[in-house]
């Protein structure tokens, strides 16, 4: 016996493109933070040359993400309810986002800035997008969509930092190839677990 679908009065369409909406909504806040993160450690120049010298503080950026990783893929309860999830996840943003930023302190990333960047405009678009759109997302136009905004942030960023164009291109076909897999899959996945519930 195949099992029904429970509508609550929303179609399946609807339904998917709302959770993939939030899951994205979530996935933006935390490459913001990164960014933020990432931006410190690579502009500000005191706190590059503290780290440079303190390279203690790189070995124990890495400890605290694996902890934090450990603790919360061994802690199954804490993590699957409300509001602890939100908790965990967002200790494990915190100590991702401070391993990168103490990466990238270590070398000139512009690169690195511009595709978190992008990733973060791109992720909230495609919120955007699916929001207000009756395209299902796993479609061409979705995709299109996608790399129609990737490639005007590309061009734009051109306009100002015309020395650095490959860093920009692989920036923009990083960030491209991250969105469209991670919302497809994201699609697939809730609808499938929409679709058994």
């Amino acid at each position: 016996i195949k099992p029904k679908w429970k509508s609550h009065g929303v179609s399946k369409k609807n339904t998917v493109s709302l959770l993939s909406s939030q899951v994205f909504m979530v996935l933006t806040v935390q490459l913001l933070v990164t960014f933020s993160f990432v931006a410190v450690f690579t502009f500000a120049t005191d706190v590059k040359v503290f780290v440079r010298r303190n390279q203690w503080t790189y070995y124990v950026s890495y400890a605290v993400f694996f902890v934090s990783l450990i603790v919360l893929s061994c802690c199954g309860e804490f993590r699957r309810k409300h509001p602890w999830n939100l908790v965990a996840l967002s200790i494990l943003t915190l100590s991702l986002s401070y391993m990168v930023g103490m990466v990238a302190s270590y070398y000139d990333t512009d690169a690195v800035i511009m595709a978190v960047g992008i990733t973060a405009v791109v992720c909230f678009t495609v919120v955007l997008f699916s929001l207000q759109s009756k395209y299902d997302f796993t479609s061409c136009w979705g995709v299109l969509f996608v790399c129609l905004i990737v490639l005007l942030l590309a061009s734009f960023l051109c306009i100002f930092i015309q020395n650095k164009i490959l860093h920009i291109v692989y920036a923009s076909l990083g960030a491209l190839l991250f969105t469209c897999v991670s919302k497809t899959i994201n699609t697939l996945i809730s609808f499938k677990k929409k679709m058994f519930t």
